[in-house]
């Protein structure tokens, strides 16, 4: 019997389950920013000075920062979620 060479491509089945897990930690990353810029908030209130010129300064980008790493979290996901295998089998051919 002949053989042929069949390309087979299809998404890993394990990549919706790693997806999902991508977007679960850039939520809880998303949390996170979120509880920075209270902390943030809070801080603006009521400290004064210079103490709080010189943390502020280095400390006012980094939700921002935060959230952009959640962003790459679900950029990711979504990559995971679209990626797709070639292979190649061989069948039997009458």
């Amino acid at each position: 019997m002949p053989i042929k060479r069949v390309k087979k491509t299809f998404v890993p089945p394990e990549a919706p389950r790693i997806a999902a897990e991508f977007r679960k930690s850039a939520n809880e990353v998303r949390i996170q920013a979120s509880r920075l810029r209270g902390v943030q908030g809070t801080l603006d209130s009521t400290w004064q000075g210079n103490s709080k010129n010189v943390f502020m300064s280095g400390f006012s980008g980094e939700p921002g920062n935060v959230e952009s790493y959640a962003c790459w979290l679900e950029s990711k996901a979504n990559e995971i979620e679209n990626m797709t295998v070639t292979i190649w089998e061989e069948i039997n051919v009458p």
